[in-house]
């Protein structure tokens, strides 16, 4: 259960005033604030969130900026963003742990600033206004959800399947979807042959039984790893 009280203590908390206020003029400054203009910038559809956050000034509007990087300080995907055509500012959450999807539920029968896009089906945050005080505001939402462990990752028994269908036949399954069927040439393949291969070796954690789908996420896992251990050293 949500503790509604201490969670709404820490919209306000967890970042100073003067923190949140330098940061933000830190990003704007950089980028400059470009409200209203013919900017070709952030005018994208959706792009894989790495090589956003790897070209975060192309993609990101300022104002959205502190707010993504303290979600993805936390482990939380985002998977939209507004930008100058909008007359408010809100970021759309992608791959949420089961704990902060409680905690942005209970935040949303009380806040409509937390919300779910019934367009998009995404859960997310918003703050009215396109200007600085408005990003003070979406940043200082995010403050409620905590660390959570990555989901972007195949089994050993999945990543190995997913392989021997490279190049196999494809054929339309009864709900309309192009799937692949088996490989011949690849039915004996182990599991070395399969990450070789396609290069994943690098992001194969034995004793989990697990592949990642990047460096980066594989690093994300290792954050919160390092958190547990860290609260139980405590």
């Amino acid at each position: 259960m949500v503790d509604k009280k201490k969670a709404l203590n820490l919209i306000n908390k967890e970042y100073s005033d003067s923190e949140i206020g330098d940061r933000i003029k830190e990003m704007m400054s950089k980028v400059g604030n470009n409200s209203g203009s013919t900017d070709t910038r952030y005018q994208y559809s959706y792009t894989p969130l790495e090589y956003v956050i790897e070209n975060s000034q192309e993609y990101i509007i300022p104002e959205c900026m502190l707010a993504c990087k303290c979600l993805w300080d936390k482990n939380i995907g985002t998977f939209m963003v507004s930008n100058y055509d909008d007359n408010f500012l809100y970021v759309l959450l992608d791959d949420l742990s089961d704990e902060n999807l409680a905690i942005i539920k209970e935040f949303a029968k009380v806040d409509t600033r937390y919300f779910w896009d019934e367009f998009r089906h995404y859960w997310g945050i918003r703050a009215t206004g396109v200007n600085e005080q408005a990003s003070r505001e979406l940043a200082e939402l995010t403050n409620v959800f905590v660390l959570q462990d990555t989901i972007k990752y195949q089994t050993a028994e999945d990543f190995l399947d997913s392989y021997k269908r490279t190049n196999g036949e494809l054929s339309v399954d009864e709900y309309g979807n192009l799937v692949s069927g088996y490989n011949p040439n690849l039915a004996n393949a182990t599991l070395e042959e399969a990450l070789v291969n396609t290069n994943c070796t690098n992001l194969y954690v034995p004793e989990e039984g697990k592949i990642y789908d990047s460096l980066m996420y594989l690093e994300w896992h290792n954050k919160y790893k390092d958190s547990l251990n860290e609260t139980i050293s405590r």
